[in-house]
């Protein structure tokens, strides 16, 4: 099992929000699941102590605008309020954004299970990846306990419905005979040695000077990220090297810099900007290229439920698609060499991860203080 699994396989709640939102924005879940669903995962961002991002105690000591909060209680009474990523709970907004792990522990066995089975949901698209999960899991959350385990996974059927046919006939078939899993001595590794999450952070960024990527644009017109391990050099054969990444656009320098001028744009309602403009400038004082060595100390994206995370997301892909769309993985590396939430695409595995959920979805705006298409390249192609 690589050790990217240990985090994929967590049952994180706001992975699930996500994903069931992108399913209901491909129309693949109905508007009445969705808003089921999301009120269901309220209570586990209270049971694990999550802070609010706005609150009317906040407020009421100084600390946060009143403007801000009502503009995000306003948005709460229209009629598209269930497909917002935040929620309100006792004079409070939480972001349904933020992970939140439960641990069999946390709660009661019906509602693991059921998290659980929403969980598996994600694996239809990767079934080659099932048996590790599932593995993972028996070794670790079930410490190898093999009649409670048979027992659990047998409890997943009574969400039969949340799971793809071809996934619960493996569930099935597991319950019945768990030493079918994967041996415990393939999880050995990672049960003894977990890293925290900076430790693995710490673990990919070392790989990245040993990382080759390459993106094919498929017949579909989305791109596929490919990432190879290159061999080691011997110490001192070799320099650390920039990497220019080709404009194959008609953009000018002038149009780049406009473009990057979203992230230092100042949101109003004291919501500041994702970065500041001396940070920018830093990035993109070569060009768009990646540094001979990763900036240590990186710059961290300020996102909120407004102008999240994805909304950034969103702009970036539309630059690298007219920028050189073949780049999408260097485009990535160049933002991890600044950026502490990209860094983990300086990592093979690392990569790989992002670059799935690195996409050209659009958000919702959301009273969005600026025009995405004063951004945006003029002449997509």
């Amino acid at each position: 099992m690589n050790q990217a699994l240990y985090y994929e396989a967590q049952i994180d709640v706001a992975e699930i929000f996500e994903f069931e939102l992108e399913r209901l924005r491909e129309g693949r879940n109905d508007e009445a699941f969705f808003k089921e669903l999301r009120e269901s995962l309220i209570p586990f961002y209270i049971l694990k102590k999550h802070e609010p991002f706005v609150s009317q105690a906040a407020v009421a000591a100084g600390t946060s605008s009143e403007k801000y909060y009502y503009g995000y209680e306003e948005r709460l009474k229209s009629q598209a309020s269930w497909n917002l990523d935040y929620f309100k709970f006792r004079d409070a907004f939480y972001d349904y954004n933020l992970s939140c792990i439960v641990e069999k522990e946390d709660v009661i066995q019906e509602l693991y299970s059921w998290l659980f089975a929403l969980k598996v949901r994600q694996f239809e698209a990767y079934k080659e990846e099932f048996s590790s999960f599932l593995g993972y899991h028996y070794h670790v959350t079930f410490n190898g306990d093999k009649q409670e385990y048979a027992l659990f996974l047998q409890s997943l059927l009574r969400y039969k419905d949340l799971i793809a046919p071809s996934l619960r006939e493996e569930i099935i078939t597991v319950a019945k005979e768990v030493d079918t899993l994967p041996r415990r001595t393939d999880y050995i590794e990672t049960i003894s040695n977990r890293p925290t999450w900076e430790e693995f952070k710490a673990l990919s960024l070392e790989a990245a000077p040993n990382t080759s990527v390459s993106t094919k644009v498929q017949g579909n017109g989305e791109e596929e990220i490919g990432v190879e391990e290159q061999p080691i050099k011997e110490q001192g054969t070799t320099e650390a090297t920039a990497y220019a990444i080709q404009n194959t656009s008609v953009l000018s320098k002038e149009e780049i810099d406009h473009f990057f001028a979203f992230l230092y744009k100042d949101r109003g309602d004291e919501e500041g900007s994702y970065l500041k403009k001396e940070e920018v400038e830093i990035m993109l004082q070569y060009g768009i290229t990646i540094p001979a060595q990763p900036l240590q100390e990186k710059f961290k994206l300020n996102y909120t439920a407004r102008y999240s995370k994805k909304l950034a997301e969103y702009l970036l892909h539309a630059f690298i698609v007219e920028y050189n769309r073949n780049e999408k993985g260097k485009f990535l590396q160049f933002l991890g060499s600044y950026i502490q939430d990209y860094e983990l695409a300086l990592s093979a595995q690392g990569l790989r991860n992002i670059s799935k959920n690195f996409t050209g979805d659009r958000p919702s705006k959301r009273n969005i203080l600026f025009k995405l298409e004063d951004f945006l390249p003029k002449n997509p192609q």
